[in-house]
């Protein structure tokens, strides 16, 4: 039982990597998206 939880975990691993690559490019692009319409918004801002 205890090897089978070492397997999961070991499988696992890499899969939590790419959901962690995902989520940090869908946030930048998120962010990079909001900034652009306050720039287009406000254009004396900058």
């Amino acid at each position: 039982m205890h090897h089978e939880t070492y397997q999961n975990s070991a499988a696992f691993a890499p899969y939590h990597l790419v959901i962690c690559v995902i989520l940090a490019f869908c946030l930048r692009h998120i962010t990079v998206e909001n900034y652009e319409k306050r720039r287009l918004m406000n254009p004396k801002a900058s």
